[in-house]
């Protein structure tokens, strides 16, 4: 009878646990999405394949559907001469320096592209503490008083 109760008991604890949800994110250097009337078309550079179908010519690659897209790049800018940040990889503390006194501002995002905070600069020199942030990828771009990105630059925040 206790064997019973205790199976019982077992089977009612795992109808109500729950699985691990994991998001749907992809972490890559690129990817898109294009769509007309008849069809649609998603792609994502570093994506495993899943599945591969082949009819004749026609080769069909699957691999995970992101429904929501958010890129996040490092693009290189005929202004990246008007902003330092140094030093990289950093322990602490980051220092953005401009070519001019001005204005300006910088957005710190994490490596998934969520905006961490703003930080307001005048003058021609900032020094970013890091020192309550955890080791990671971050990303830190630059726009001037007319709030036009002026570059953005990868930078490695360690212990």
């Amino acid at each position: 009878m206790l064997v019973r109760i205790l199976g019982i008991f077992a089977l009612a604890i795992s109808l109500h646990s729950s699985a691990q949800n994991l998001s749907q994110t992809v972490v890559s250097t690129s990817g898109d999405h294009f769509q007309n009337g008849a069809a649609s078309i998603s792609w994502t550079i570093g994506e495993p394949v899943v599945n591969s179908l082949q009819n004749g010519s026609v080769q069909l690659t699957q691999g995970f559907h992101q429904p929501y897209l958010t890129v996040s790049s490092v693009n290189e800018s005929e202004n990246a001469g008007q902003v330092r940040v140094y030093p990289n990889p950093v322990n602490s503390i980051i220092s953005i320096e401009f070519s001019e006194s001005g204005d300006y501002s910088a957005d710190l995002f994490d490596v998934l592209g969520r905006k961490i905070n703003t930080y307001k600069i005048s003058g021609s020199h900032y020094d970013l503490d890091l020192n309550d942030f955890p080791a990671a990828n971050y990303l830190i771009r630059c726009f001037n008083a007319q709030n036009n990105q002026i570059s953005t630059f990868k930078i490695q925040k360690i212990r």
